[in-house]
């Protein structure tokens, strides 16, 4: 009865084990997924500031151009 007892627990111990590792494997690819979706996600950010950037140097342009034009005399 004992001996039962005893291979049952181990049995127990190996098939939570196996879970446990098998939780820290996906645990890794999951950290793995998340740092290379986080990077891209920056990649994207900065993208879309620099375009964002660049539509404000033209209005700001277009600005001038338009303020100049209404102040300049002809005459």
């Amino acid at each position: 009865m004992l001996n039962r007892k005893m291979i049952l627990f181990a049995g127990l111990l190996v098939l939570s084990g196996s879970g446990i590792a098998q939780a820290t494997e996906l645990g890794a690819r999951s950290i793995l997924f998340d740092n290379a979706a986080n990077q891209r996600a920056l990649a994207e950010q900065a993208q879309y500031r620099a375009y964002h950037q660049q539509l404000r140097l033209q209005r700001q342009q277009v600005a001038g151009l338009r303020a100049g034009a209404g102040t300049s005399k002809h005459g």
